[in-house]
């Protein structure tokens, strides 16, 4: 395991104290390293997410230039609202 120096804002130093004082933690290095892990797991759904969504935007502009789409406006969306 490498070492690595980090400056952290008062802020951040209290809350980090804090995590290991409580006992949730064993060391300042443990809180970075769960911190980590989560801010890993986070870029790795929202790229996901992203590419998930990228290929939904895809299949409907495929979908539109095929003329699958059917074409509504503001007046019918509203009126088939107030017939329900």
């Amino acid at each position: 395991m490498s070492t690595v120096a980090i400056h952290l804002d008062p802020s951040l130093q209290r809350f980090v104290d804090a995590s290991v004082s409580s006992g949730s933690f064993h060391s300042a290095s443990e809180v970075v390293a769960v911190a980590l892990r989560n801010l890993q797991a986070d870029q790795e759904t929202r790229a996901s997410r992203l590419a998930a969504l990228r290929q939904d935007v895809n299949l409907g502009l495929e979908q539109a230039a095929r003329g699958e789409f059917v074409e509504y406006d503001a007046e019918s969306i509203i009126a088939g609202n107030a017939a329900r």
